[in-house]
């Protein structure tokens, strides 16, 4: 947003008395593009960055900066939704702590879908809009997504004359509210805090038990033993520092199906149903899948192929299953299995 309209925004909060500021922010929405400009602002080679998680405190700091220089006491009803499993209800729980609700839907088991977390928040703004309006209640209103499904709803709002702030990932905002050009509806872009309201987690959990749209954090804060509590498949907070991290890759390895031959290979990862190492699927995560060669001795005789994909002699043979090269056995036959 353009400095000089920030600061006139704050000089009218200031002597119109604003009284409620209501903040709407869809889970999913915030947690997947914030994932994805983490990728493109550090250079992965894959579309999201899944070591990237969200802390609603520092979120909070940020949605209601611009309402600080206002001389009234002014109350933030703030609203948090999203979808979720039985699998990680302790984590919702832990997050409608320090004056946020918390309101959830089961994600489909069919399509995954979150088309009732859009629809629950038209409804509640819509509503919380009129009864504003109808009692004289000074408010204004901050939807944190870019969604174009929640632009009914912003309209909706501005034709009480109350104003909206809309805060979105830079490649989440739908052009809709670009176009839009209505003076009541504000744009705010989160990409230049995306260190501030975000981190990196340095270890994982398994992938089973906790989905990519739900916010797999209890405590947000780094721990001093370089872990941070995350939610178990039985509800309970466990410790991920490092003194976890021989036990948990060991947990992760004893996979339906045992230990994946293709090692760090496997063009299945990170979602491969077989045994696979944390190091091996955070691996794929941030640096993209690799693929296996000269895996395999080569079937042709005297083959003088410079880009054969197949070994010509054991000291150039690879067993994926290892990741190791020259090791004198082929893949079927590494100790490993």
């Amino acid at each position: 947003m353009d400095p000089a309209r920030e600061l006139m925004i704050k000089q009218v909060d200031a002597s119109r008395g604003l009284q409620v500021v209501h903040i709407y922010i869809d889970n999913s929405n915030i947690y997947t593009e914030g994932q994805r400009t983490s990728a493109q602002v550090r250079g992965l080679k894959v579309p999201l960055d899944y070591s990237w998680r969200y802390n609603p405190g520092q979120l909070r700091e940020v949605l209601t900066r611009q309402f600080e220089s206002a001389d009234s006491d002014i109350t933030f009803d703030i609203a948090l939704y999203g979808s979720t499993s039985p699998e990680v209800e302790a984590v919702w729980t832990a997050m409608g702590a320090g004056n946020v609700r918390v309101i959830k839907f089961r994600r489909s088991s069919w399509t995954g879908g979150e088309k009732k977390v859009d629809a629950q928040i038209i409804a509640d703004a819509t509503a919380k809009a009129a009864d504003d309006f109808y009692q004289k209640v000074k408010s204004e209103f901050v939807i944190v997504s870019g969604d174009s499904d929640l632009l009914p709803a912003v309209e909706k709002i501005v034709e009480r004359n109350l104003r909206v702030h809309v805060w979105a990932w830079r490649s989440g905002m739908a052009s809709d509210y670009r176009r839009h050009g209505n003076e009541m509806i504000f744009l705010h872009e989160l990409d230049p805090h995306l260190d501030e309201v975000g981190f990196r987690i340095s270890s994982w959990v398994d992938r089973t038990a906790i989905e990519a749209n739900d916010v797999p954090v209890l405590d947000s804060a780094l721990k001093s033993n370089g872990g941070i509590e995350v939610a178990t498949k039985d509800g309970s907070a466990a410790s991920s520092g490092p003194e976890k991290k021989r036990k948990l890759s060991q947990t992760n390895e004893r996979k339906p199906g045992g230990r994946c031959l293709w090692g760090a290979y496997c063009q299945y990862l990170p979602t491969c149903v077989h045994g696979h190492t944390e190091a091996e699927r955070q691996e794929v995560r941030t640096s993209g899948k690799k693929t296996a060669r000269k895996f395999k001795m080569c079937a042709t005789k005297g083959c003088t192929r410079k880009a054969c994909h197949y070994a010509h002699k054991m000291g150039e043979l690879l067993c994926p299953t290892c990741g190791q090269v020259g090791v004198g056995h082929q893949m079927a036959e590494c100790p490993e299995r």
